[in-house]
């Protein structure tokens, strides 16, 4: 997961039945990187403006070697699908 000028998390995500499940959490977001804004400093409101990027690879190894990836962009409150 990265954000312009930071590198937020990487790792990997257990697969079970064939699914994973992750979870963006703006507030640990901003933790790890305080410049991540979730607070409109004018309004003092919940605010969500910045760019993440998402991005999921996989590998199948069964019957055959097998590769894929998808970007997901989230940019404020709307997230883009990407491949």
């Amino acid at each position: 997961m990265i954000s312009p000028g930071a590198v937020l998390a990487q790792g990997t995500i257990p697969v079970r039945d064939g699914k994973f499940s992750f979870t963006f959490d703006p507030a640990r977001i901003h933790e790890l990187a305080p410049s991540y804004d979730i607070v409109n400093e004018a309004t003092g409101k919940p605010y969500l403006a910045d760019v993440v990027h998402l991005t999921f690879f996989s590998k199948e190894t069964s019957p055959v070697t097998y590769h894929s990836f998808v970007r997901l962009i989230v940019r404020g409150n709307k997230v883009h699908y990407t491949r």
